[in-house]
C-alpha cells in the first residue's frame, strides 16, 4: 500500500473520531451543573461608629431569582425556586462591636433536599467580609433621665 492511500485511510478514520470527541465534550459541558454560589446573594450592611459598628443581612431577592432563571423568565423562576429560596438561612459570626478592618464570616445554609430536587448545585455557602465604612468618632451614651441632643452633642436632663 502506498503512503498516500494510507494517509487517506487514516484521515477518513480520524475525522469521525474527532467529531465524536467534540460532540462528547460539548454534551458534557452543557449538562454539567453550574455551581450556584449562595453567599453572593446575601447583602451585608454595616452601620455605626468604628469599634461599635453593627452588621445586618438581607437577601438580594431579585438577584437570586435572576440567577436561578439563567436568562429566562424570572416570574417562572420565582414560582419554581421559591421553596429553595425560602429555605435559606444566613448568619454572621459577629454582628456587633465591629471596627473598620475587622473580618467577619457569613454562612448560608439551605435545605439540600429541595436543592437536589430542583437540580441546584449549591456552592459558595461562606464568605469573608472586611468591615469598612464605619464612621470615626465617639459613641456617647446618656444615663437614665437624660436625652441625647445630637445637634449639641450633649446629654440633657429630661
Amino acid at each position: 500500500m502506498n503512503k498516500s492511500k494510507l494517509r487517506n485511510i487514516i484521515i477518513k478514520a480520524a475525522i469521525p473520531l474527532v467529531i465524536l470527541a467534540i460532540l462528547i465534550i460539548v454534551k458534557v459541558n452543557m449538562t454539567q451543573k453550574q455551581e450556584f454560589r449562595l453567599s453572593r446573594y446575601v447583602i451585608v450592611t454595616t452601620t455605626g461608629f468604628d469599634s461599635n459598628g453593627k452588621a445586618s443581612l438581607s437577601l438580594d431577592d431579585v438577584g437570586i431569582y435572576t440567577a436561578l432563571a439563567d436568562g429566562g423568565d424570572t416570574g417562572e423562576a420565582e414560582a419554581k425556586y421559591k421553596p429553595f429560596v425560602d429555605s435559606l438561612k444566613y448568619s454572621l459570626d459577629r454582628d456587633r462591636g465591629l471596627s473598620n478592618g475587622d473580618t467577619i464570616s457569613l454562612t448560608v445554609t439551605y435545605d439540600s433536599q429541595v436543592a437536589d430536587k430542583l437540580g441546584i448545585d449549591v456552592g459558595g455557602t461562606t464568605r469573608s467580609i472586611k468591615v469598612e465604612g464605619l464612621e470615626e468618632g465617639t459613641l456617647c451614651r446618656c444615663q437614665d433621665n437624660y436625652r441625647w441632643d445630637k445637634s449639641l452633642c450633649v446629654c440633657n436632663i429630661c
